[in-house]
């Protein structure tokens, strides 16, 4: 007789995994970004480890799907949490600035070698000044580079959660799998707490070739994220997706009873 335990990842792996997939591209259910996505995960009893194995069901059933972005935007922020937290753990208050958009930098940017965040571009002599001081400070931080940090992320998805990632930069994820940056940076943000300046940041790869995209004033806050369960009425809930699905196919009249009576 099987491992009881053996049996529930064999059941997850072969019947789950695939309807969970399959009702996610046909639009029964529609995940909206990676919370949503790890809750629906969760109430179908599916561990995000298995975001792997999502991920590439989700490439087999083509690359124009939705839910290749949305996933694997997921994995990659989860993957960069990974990577990123062992810098961030241990860093002086007088450095997270500097730190954090260092970082930001390595991931969104083209750090070709080790500088402090922000300071290439930045015209103001005093300000230069003050960054090179605080880069001046002994961190692993200081010595990443986006080589680098990529070539970890790609290790942590291949190590965590079982999926080949190839990727160089950002842009190469961009090309591959149709991601978008502004997505990746608003859930990387989330995951990690980070609070950024509210501007029009220049992703593109045009831009981050002669300036990075992060500095140090761009760092507003560092928020504590911590693990919770929400409490909520399963009753409700379920009238609320009904409501969401009537509207998606036209019953305008249906979903507003549903949802009204959710609420």
């Amino acid at each position: 007789m099987k491992n009881p335990v053996f049996q529930a990842a064999e059941f997850l792996v072969t019947c789950q995994l695939p309807e969970f997939v399959s009702s996610c591209v046909d639009a029964s259910v529609t995940p909206i970004d990676g919370e949503s996505l790890c809750d629906l995960m969760h109430a179908r009893g599916i561990n995000v480890r298995y975001l792997g194995d999502i991920v590439r069901s989700v490439l087999e059933t083509g690359p124009s799907s939705y839910m290749v972005s949305l996933s694997v935007t997921e994995l990659i922020a989860r993957c960069a949490k990974h990577v990123l937290r062992q810098y961030m753990n241990s860093l002086p208050q007088e450095q997270l600035g500097c730190a954090v958009s260092h970082l930001l930098n390595a991931v969104f940017g083209n750090l070709a070698f080790d500088h402090s965040s922000g300071a290439n571009g930045d015209k103001s002599t005093k300000r230069n000044s003050r960054k090179s001081k605080k880069a001046s400070a002994i961190g692993e931080w200081v010595a990443v580079n986006t080589k680098e940090f990529w070539i970890a992320l790609c290790q942590e998805s291949k190590n965590y959660y079982a999926f080949d990632l190839k990727a160089d930069c950002v842009d190469s994820v961009v090309e591959q799998y149709g991601v978008q940056k502004v997505s990746l940076l608003r859930r990387l943000c989330n995951t990690l707490g980070i609070q950024l300046l509210s501007r029009d940041y220049q992703l593109d790869a045009s831009s981050t070739r002669t300036r990075q995209p992060f500095t140090e004033e761009d760092i507003q806050n560092l928020i504590p994220v911590t693990k919770h369960r929400q409490p909520c009425a399963n009753d409700a809930k379920k009238l609320f997706a009904r409501g969401q699905q009537a509207m998606q196919v036209g019953h305008l009249r249906e979903a507003y009873e549903c949802i009204a009576e959710s609420v």
